[in-house]
């Protein structure tokens, strides 16, 4: 697959291999693990995304930089649980402003509970650690 810029893929709708809607992009992880750049820091590679369907909490920004009152984050991590990590190698194609996977929607595994912990973490102290 080409090159794609982030912006375009965040929020872009996904379909599973038959046709089923899974929700939409809501993040990207990235791994750098890529060739040194002029800097001499690794070049980034995205590996996966989180999709899901929309929740208040995505609405409102949770999960993609807005802090507020950790009660909130941790309900908005229970309305998330839908979400589910897409292997990059998963991503059929991209075209349109629309994502097709290569399987079917039962084969794409549940956010880590591990992330959505981390999520929430990075929203009770205001992004730092």
């Amino acid at each position: 697959m080409s090159r794609v810029r982030l912006e375009t893929l965040l929020g872009a709708p996904v379909t599973d291999a038959r046709g089923e809607h899974v929700g939409v992009v809501h993040d990207a992880r990235f791994t750098a693990d890529g060739p040194p750049l002029a800097s001499g820091r690794p070049a980034y590679r995205l590996t996966a995304l989180i999709c899901g369907p929309v929740t208040v909490g995505t609405r409102l920004g949770y999960g993609g930089g807005v802090h507020g009152p950790w009660p909130l984050g941790h309900v908005f991590r229970f309305l998330g649980r839908h979400s589910r990590l897409v292997a990059w190698d998963q991503v059929d194609s991209f075209d349109q402003g629309h994502v097709r996977l290569n399987v079917p929607h039962d084969h794409l595994k549940p956010l880590p509970s591990t992330e959505s912990k981390r999520r929430t973490h990075d929203h009770d102290s205001g992004g730092h650690r």
